[in-house]
């Protein structure tokens, strides 16, 4: 008789045995055995609801996984990118200018001189320093209530798929993805 040992939580097969079931190692909680009419590289096979399926098959949900999770960060990046410029040298400007709005904002009695970048946008932004800087961390609130949304979907929705164990299931929540985005 011929077995393969696999994996019991994800089916993977792990060694191919040519041995009566006398001689097999103990069987367990994580490890079964599966009777093979024919001698098969074990680690190119899987288990699944008691039928053997090639590795390819393994390979592909890991595929499909990869694929899935890409494109959620893909479309995390989109949005990200629909209120705020994207760039590392914006996004440095942005955290530069921020810090420097609310430092200016702890002591609006201080000379504003030394706070570059909200002093740069007096007449822009608005018609002095306090209007600046409070219009600067006002936006800079509204974007981390934002990011954390669409973090809080990027994230879980990863991890779902993560948990996935076939391929039908990955594509439930790929389905998902969009109506749980946060609207702009």
């Amino acid at each position: 008789m011929q077995y393969i040992s696999y994996d019991r939580q994800t089916g993977i097969g792990l060694a191919f045995f040519r041995d009566s079931a006398s001689n097999l190692p103990p069987d367990s909680s994580d490890i079964g055995y599966f009777a093979v009419s024919e001698a098969v590289e074990a680690t190119r096979v899987r288990i699944v609801d008691g039928v053997l399926e090639p590795y390819a098959q393994v390979v592909a949900i890991v595929d499909v996984k990869r694929n899935a999770k890409q494109a959620i960060d893909q479309k995390a990046g989109k949005l990200r990118s629909l209120v705020a410029s994207h760039g590392y040298g914006q996004e440095m400007t942005y955290l530069a200018k921020e810090a420097e709005a609310r430092a200016w904002l702890a002591d609006p009695l201080q000379d504003p001189t030394p706070f570059k970048l909200p002093c740069a946008e007096i007449g822009i932004t608005g018609i002095d320093m306090l209007e600046v800087c409070t219009k600067i961390v006002a936006k800079s609130d509204e974007w981390r209530t934002l990011a954390a949304a669409i973090e809080a979907v990027r994230l879980g929705k990863k991890n779902e798929i993560d948990a996935a164990t076939t391929v039908a299931e990955v594509e439930a929540i790929e389905a998902t993805v969009a109506d749980a985005w946060p609207t702009l």
